[in-house]
């Protein structure tokens, strides 16, 4: 059965997802919780099959409290056992409160100083409302729109324009603009134009602009539906204006003459060591493919251990990037940035020096943004503290599953007397998970509120979300992974051995 996936890319506020106030606990699981939030954001923004049958509704609404249940247990499990503590743990609890943190300072700076005025809404209306018929001139070079500026001043009709210049120089397109279609800066200058009158030279990305108004017409809507479509439209793209100016504002402001450097001793030294392990995963064609087709090679936890190994512990406890205060040491930087993801299309030198710098520049710019987060005491904003729990103990939870499998595939490939060892651990490893899942849960105990999870609806329509978050960043919406409610099926037919 195919399933429909509607992928939405967007920087999404936590009021989508719900807040910690009024946030009943649906599940206790051990020390740890299940809110109704949390349960009805993995519900509703993950992809699953069967959705538009009603009557499936509450099979994957179980199968998905069950599968979480699990998730907790081993959570609980790998707290327990001291995993907390494990170095990569750790690195990815700093990582992801930081990714928060700077989510936070970005709504409280950018996001809720939006502010949209009556004379704003009313001057997008009327724009909104009308349709320019415009020729757009563009050329690459400035000596050649100075030649196509002093055409325009000789000339009286757009038809004779047309008979001076050089056409494959000088392009040009006729294109339906109106609000929101282009910049504000660019826009202001269009709807200022008169009709049969040229815009003077704009400089653009890619080279350079002039706008003739050939015409103006009016918007008409054909039914009120579209009309309330073009307010939506019109309110989006005020706020979105508006969230870049603060952007900008904040941004200037807040890195205008701030410095930090790195020590470029140890900096050559990753690359050059970086240099020795690409070439290798290179040779022994480790390398990925990214969604163009281009290859590039990704620097994992393999990796990471083999640099550290090259490196030593005396050199990775080595001061590189130099903050005022709570300078960060070689190994912190790199065990966060393989957390992150890093990535080079080869193992060339150079090509690691730009890419590792232009990552180097980018971790310095979060944990700046970061640390003034942390100053406010973000870290403990309500919001903050509930993603981060939501992301953490799903990272535990990973984290001991891989572990524990693991071991049992060594222990069982090793022990194993069949022939065909590649089948049989696959299996049995599920079902000692199974079995194991099902001893954590009568350790550590759960208990689901069943009239809350009665009254949770699942909507009917399959969403991927990801999260773009404030100053950089992007995971997924929530946290995943594959249904796993074997292990309660098991336990209901253990305690109930005549069904």
């Amino acid at each position: 059965m195919k399933i429909q996936i509607f992928i939405l890319f967007i920087c999404f506020s936590f009021h989508l997802f719900g807040q910690l106030s009024d946030d009943p606990v649906l599940v206790k699981v051990g020390n740890l919780e299940i809110s109704k939030s949390e349960f009805e954001n993995r519900l509703n923004f993950t992809p699953k099959e069967g959705i538009h049958d009603r009557t499936n509704s509450e099979g994957i609404k179980k199968e998905l409290i069950y599968t979480m249940i699990a998730e907790k247990l081993w959570a609980n499990e790998a707290i327990e056992i001291g995993l907390e503590n494990n170095s990569s743990v750790v690195t990815a609890k700093n990582v992801i409160e930081k990714m928060f943190v700077r989510d936070e300072l970005y709504r409280r700076e950018i996001k809720d100083k939006i502010n949209i005025s009556e004379k704003e809404i009313k001057e997008a209306e009327e724009r909104y409302s009308k349709l320019l018929d415009v020729i757009v001139f563009f050329t690459e070079g400035k000596n050649e729109i100075n030649d196509l500026a002093k055409q325009i001043k000789k000339v009286k009709s757009i038809e004779l324009l047309f008979t001076k210049i050089d056409t494959n120089i000088i392009l040009n397109k006729e294109v339906i603009l109106s609000f929101g279609d282009l910049q504000k800066s660019t826009e202001d200058l269009l709807f200022n134009l008169k009709v049969n009158q040229f815009s003077e030279p704009i400089e653009m990305e890619t080279g350079w602009n002039v706008f003739y108004l050939k015409n103006i017409t009016q918007r008409k809507y054909s039914s009120l539906k579209e009309k309330n479509i073009a307010s939506k439209f019109i309110s989006k793209t005020l706020k979105k204006r508006q969230e870049q100016t603060n952007y900008n504002k904040f941004y200037s402001e807040f890195f205008k003459n701030k410095k930090i450097d790195a020590d470029g001793k140890l900096f050559m030294l990753v690359v050059n060591n970086l240099n020795l392990i690409f070439k290798k995963k290179e040779a022994e064609q480790l390398s990925l493919k990214d969604n163009s087709g281009k290859s590039k090679i990704l620097f994992d936890s393999y990796d990471l251990k083999e640099l550290e190994e090259k490196l030593g512990k005396k050199i990775l406890s080595e001061n590189f990037i130099r903050f005022k205060s709570n300078p960060i040491n070689l190994k912190t930087f790199l065990r966060e940035i393989s957390f992150s993801s890093f990535s080079v299309p080869s193992s060339n030198i150079d090509s690691i020096k730009i890419y590792l710098n232009k990552k180097l520049r980018n971790y310095i710019k979060y944990e700046m943004l970061a640390r003034e987060g942390y100053r406010r005491g973000l870290d403990k904003a309500p919001n903050v503290l509930k993603w981060v729990k939501i992301w953490y103990e799903n990272f535990l939870f990973q984290k001991i599953k891989n572990s524990t499998i693991q071991l049992d595939e060594n222990d069982e490939i090793e022990n194993s007397s069949t022939e065909n060892k590649e089948e049989i651990p696959g299996e049995n490893r599920f079902k000692k998970f199974i079995n194991q899942t099902i001893e954590l849960a009568d350790k550590y105990k759960y208990k689901i509120n069943e009239k809350l999870f009665e009254s949770i609806q699942q909507g009917n329509i399959n969403l991927f979300v990801v999260r773009n978050l404030g100053f950089g960043g992007r995971i997924t919406g929530v946290p995943s992974s594959p249904p796993f409610i074997q292990w309660y099926l098991e336990k209901e037919k253990r305690n109930k051995p005549n069904l």
